[in-house]
This record gives C-alpha cells, structure tokens and sequence, in this order.
C-alpha cells in the first residue's frame, strides 16, 4: 500500500513570434492556447481557453459546473516533453469547413522553414 500520484506529460514545443506585431503576437499566444490550454486549462483551471471557446463555439464540449469542479486540480503533477522552439506567424484561413488548422490559424516554423496547419 503505496500512495499512488496521478498526473500527466504533455508534448510541447515554446512558441515565439515571427514578428513583434500585433497579430504575430496575437497568434503566439492562441498556439499555446490551443497546444497547450486545449489539455492544460481544464485541469487546472477547469474550463478551456476563452479564445478557444470563443473560436471554436458550439464545436467544442462544454463543461458542466460539477464536471469542471471535478477535473479542476484533479492530478498531483504536470510533465511537460519539451524538444524545440518554433516561430509562430498569423495566418488566416479561407472560411469553408472548420477544423483544427482553420481554428488555429498560423504558421509556424523554424526561420526558413515554414509549416502551415492545415490538412
């Protein structure tokens, strides 16, 4: 009978943006909210990122106030896989079929890659 600990390790990468403006900065913090905050934010704070909330809308499930008082602090520790750094750019996506890339929108990449999250 050893006291068991729950928690859990989450992939990453930082985020930087690829230029100091407004919307380069913009789309640096709704990567991390969506990297991260999509798994981070609930079990910590119990609901998901505003900006994902705001996006994402009726898509995206919600949380009842019981199951958010629930998950809220429910682990003992957060593991965070961390390998490289990306650069992050705004890029917004022609409206049409919504999914994860189109929600996002940026680009992100090391300076002379580039990578775009879409399908």
């Amino acid at each position: 009978m050893q006291k068991g600990v729950i928690g859990i390790s989450v992939y990453s990468f930082w985020s930087y943006p690829l230029t100091n403006s407004t919307v380069d900065l913009a789309a640096t913090r709704r990567c991390k909210d969506f990297f991260f905050g999509w798994i981070l934010d609930p079990l910590v704070f119990g609901d998901y990122p505003e900006v994902m909330k705001k996006i994402v809308g009726s898509r995206l499930p919600s949380f009842t106030e019981v199951q958010s008082e629930l998950i809220k602090g429910s682990l003992d520790f957060i593991g965070i896989n961390h390998y490289y750094s990306l650069y992050m750019n705004n890029r917004p996506l022609a409206t049409g079929v919504r999914d994860y890339g189109t929600d996002i929108s940026v680009s992100l990449g090391v300076l002379g890659q580039t990578h775009h999250l879409v399908r």
